[in-house]
């Protein structure tokens, strides 16, 4: 399946409308205003902390990289307020920019990586199967293999919910290419639970994602 052009300019109205909300908010709290931050606050952070996590694995880092997204904000808020700037934000695709940054400025530090492909091929972060089922872990455990492009579009597609074309804003992609890096990743993690199945011999049919889920 590909994006037609009808169907991207409806998606990217839709969005552009969401966003143009959030940019108002944004405004706001670039002027100062503390309720329009909190706002903001409420509304991204939970969904900043998933993407973190789903890519890093739990630690303190994922509260020292969350703090650092929310610096950096303010740190704009206050550049833009001395500057006097009049900007307009993609704030979502922004906000997720930063932790997509942070992220792999992380990662490369803590491996001591010069390049992306070492740091998807070389580094992963530990799945933590707490009291998940069996297929759930091996699911958990696959996820945790993908490189860092595979994992991430299917942690903000199926885990957090954004459409592929939203995603494409997020990271500046057209939303055929998301649309065909999200069919590789599934395709990619799929292969990686039956094997990990087949050596465990446990049965994981039900909770392997489809060709279609979430476009």
């Amino acid at each position: 399946m590909n994006y037609t052009g009808a169907q991207v300019t409806h998606s990217s109205s839709r969005y552009s409308a969401i966003n143009a909300e959030w940019d108002v908010v944004f405004r706001k709290m670039v002027a100062g205003d503390d309720a329009a931050f909190e706002s903001l606050f409420a509304s991204f952070n939970p969904k900043l902390q998933r993407y973190i996590l789903k890519q890093l694995g739990a630690g303190p880092h994922v509260d020292d990289l969350l703090q650092e997204v929310w610096t950096r904000v303010i740190q704009l808020r206050e550049r833009s307020r001395e500057g006097g700037q009049e900007a307009t934000y993609q704030v979502q695709a922004f906000l997720f920019r930063i932790a997509r940054n942070l992220v792999i400025d992380f990662l490369r530090t803590r491996k001591d990586h010069s390049s992306l492909q070492d740091v998807d091929e070389a580094l992963h972060p530990r799945f933590e199967a707490g009291e998940l089922s069996d297929p759930e872990s091996l699911v958990g455990r696959a996820m945790d293999l993908l490189s860092f492009d595979f994992r991430e579009i299917l942690v903000l597609n199926l885990h957090l919910g954004y459409r592929l074309d939203e995603i494409a804003v997020m990271l500046e992609k057209s939303p055929d290419a998301m649309w065909a890096r999200a069919s590789r990743a599934r395709a990619k993690l799929r292969r990686l639970v039956i094997e990990l199945a087949e050596k465990e011999g446990v049965s994981l049919r039900a909770y392997l994602p489809s060709e279609t889920d979430q476009v």
